[in-house]
């Protein structure tokens, strides 16, 4: 699946009435997401390769340029690092609030203090 098939799977999903939303077809798109994500490459093959790619710069002396490659990739992790720090604390947040609507108190603080750290 490309990025392009996604958002269009998405845009109709979104464009249909509440009703008519098929919550069973967005979870067939997410598992077909990531059955690709492990077929496509993406950010991560890019670190992995600039990561070699500097070690082996390192091996062969050139310690100037694996120190930028190193430096590409560490900027590459932080950016993945405050995405999913942010992308899990939302969800954790949006956890805890259904808990909180289903009544189950205790499970839904204990999810509303993970949000938070």
């Amino acid at each position: 699946m490309t990025h392009a098939e996604w958002v269009a799977e998405i845009k109709n999903e979104i464009g249909l009435k509440p009703a008519v939303r098929d919550v069973s077809r967005l979870k067939r798109l997410a598992a077909r997401a990531l059955r690709s994500a492990n077929v496509n490459a993406g950010e991560w093959h890019a670190e992995q390769a600039l990561s070699l790619a500097a070690s082996l710069l390192a091996d062969q002396g050139r310690h100037r340029e694996a120190a930028s490659l190193f430096r590409r990739c560490a900027k590459m992790q932080k950016g993945m690092l405050l995405y999913f720090g942010h992308a899990a604390a939302s969800s954790y947040a949006m956890a805890a609030d259904e808990l909180f609507k289903a009544k189950a108190h205790r499970e839904a603080a204990a999810l509303a203090k993970q949000a938070l750290h």
